[in-house]
């Protein structure tokens, strides 16, 4: 399965390289197709189910990115990059990043 997902993200740089739309839109599509069956096998698993996935990338979007979601301010993008730095290295001290899942 991984080695699935490392072919399919290097097929999705390789038409992004290239500006190859019509190639990139496939190969996204692939990568989508591997992380939705990735989950999908998780959640027969009992590990966790791709509404987790959804839920944790929501948090980290959100928490990444404060002056967008946040009450922070960024008058130039080397002050929005140098505030993402800070919250991603705040989320990595973090002692359990990852929330318990919700599959019973």
């Amino acid at each position: 399965m991984a080695e699935n997902i490392e072919n399919e993200a290097r097929e999705v740089a390789q038409a992004f390289a290239k500006h190859d739309w019509k190639n990139l839109r496939e190969e996204l599509g692939d990568v989508l197709f591997n992380i939705v069956l990735t989950a999908q096998i998780a959640e027969e698993e009992k590990k966790f189910t791709i509404r987790d996935v959804l839920n944790d990338i929501d948090k980290k979007i959100r928490s990444r990115h404060t002056w967008v979601f946040g009450k922070d301010k960024a008058k130039t993008p080397e002050e929005a990059l140098e505030m993402w730095n800070k919250n991603k290295q705040a989320q990595e001290g973090e002692a359990d990043p990852v929330p318990k899942s919700s599959v019973p």
